[in-house]
């Protein structure tokens, strides 16, 4: 046997131990009867393994000797992590156990987290869950902490991931955790195989975590390069795909959309659309669907004035306020510079959002692919001919 008794506990016993004591209990039976034999007893230090996540780009060490119980009702004590290499981390029968960040980050709207999983032996479920109160591991139960990628059972406090990883195969997953989680410093990773029938039941491995942000999307404000954080909201009423995001370059210029989804990003401060105003970009429809609008707007709601022009699409009619008469529309194949004079058919200040629609809410609702890019809002010079008769 090798037990790492230093991952139950730790601590100095009157500066040395002073006793090691040997239990064989028979108190039900003979007591006379029983034998048993303990050989070559050695105390050891060794240096526990420790493995790699990826935090925005850079690799951070976690030693695997911070592992504890999360939850005392919940953990096999005796369980442990195995760290079978320097970017997994495996268990094996039931676990609830947590790692302690070695350089706490934070978790913010933005924050995607990538991993792979293997599923070698199913559990009741197999969750990671992050936990950012210091002071208590347990809180990764509270919701919203947790996300579970395989499982025969459910549970109240986290979000089953579909599709689930069947038994023999590993899925790569990316997920926006940012979207639920309550956010704040990253204090703990807890990982999760329950296994409360059969203790020990269930082997599966995640490997190659990531926390990454998605990038700003860079717009073009009066001549000033200006990023808008990329917490994607809802926008309108029912029509969006909350879990459908848009997907922004690296560099934050091209907006890409892939299915059904009806997103607003909140402006870093409010734009005024005078007169003068003029938006422009680029769009380059790949595949077409029912209607591909921009918009900019003062809150989350379509029912109001048109804020909203249609760029391309299939769909003309019970368009509600959506902007088209007049616009040139872009076709499959085909991509189209854009320079719309706002006042022509908006002005005001306070719009706080920029809104991409990209609808397709038919039956084929993962159809439709298009990319804005270059957007650009700024003052157009009065012309020198303005107010001149002839």
């Amino acid at each position: 046997y090798t037990i790492p008794i230093g991952l139950v506990y730790q601590g100095v016993f009157r500066g040395n131990i002073d006793y090691i004591m040997f239990i064989h209990d028979n108190d039900s039976s003979d007591r006379s009867t029983g034998d048993s034999t303990w050989s070559n007893i050695a105390f050891t230090q060794s240096v526990r393994p420790s493995f790699n996540i990826m935090v925005n780009g850079e690799a951070q060490e976690i030693s695997s000797a911070t592992q504890a119980t999360a939850r005392n009702d919940q953990d096999s004590r005796l369980h442990f992590l195995d760290i079978s290499d320097a970017n997994s981390v495996t268990m094996k029968g039931n676990v609830h156990k947590a790692l302690t960040i070695s350089e706490p980050f934070e978790i913010n709207k933005a924050t995607e987290l990538d991993f792979d999983f293997t599923l070698t032996t199913m559990a009741e479920h197999h969750t990671i869950c992050i936990v950012t109160d210091p002071t208590n591991i347990a809180s990764y139960t509270w919701g919203n902490r947790c996300w579970t990628v395989a499982w025969t059972q459910n549970v109240s406090w986290d979000h089953n991931i579909e599709p689930q990883t069947a038994v023999g195969e590993t899925r790569h997953y990316n997920i926006p955790i940012g979207l639920k989680h309550p956010g704040g410093q990253t204090y703990y990773l807890v990982f999760v195989q329950d296994s409360d029938a059969d203790k020990t039941l269930g082997e599966s491995t995640f490997s190659n975590i990531e926390f990454s942000q998605r990038p700003d999307l860079m717009l073009n404000i009066n001549g000033v390069e200006t990023g808008v954080f990329n917490h994607q909201l809802s926008y309108g009423s029912r029509q969006d795909f909350a879990s459908n995001l848009i997907e922004v370059s690296d560099d934050g210029k091209k907006a890409s959309m892939y299915g059904n989804l009806w997103k607003a990003l909140e402006l870093p401060t409010p734009v005024t659309i005078t007169d003068n105003t003029v938006l422009s970009f680029t769009v380059d429809i790949e595949e077409l669907l029912e209607f591909v609008s921009i918009c900019f707007d003062e809150d989350l709601s379509d029912q109001k004035q048109a804020r909203c022009f249609k760029l391309s699409g299939t769909q003309t009619t019970n368009l509600g306020t959506v902007i088209y008469k007049g616009i040139k529309q872009t076709y499959e194949g085909e991509t189209k510079e854009y320079m719309i004079r706002l006042k022509e058919f908006y002005t005001g200040d306070a719009f706080n959002y920029i809104v991409f629609q990209h609808d397709n809410d038919g039956a084929a609702r993962h159809d439709g692919i298009s990319h804005i890019s270059d957007i650009s809002l700024y003052e157009m010079e009065p012309s020198c001919l303005e107010g001149a008769t002839f």
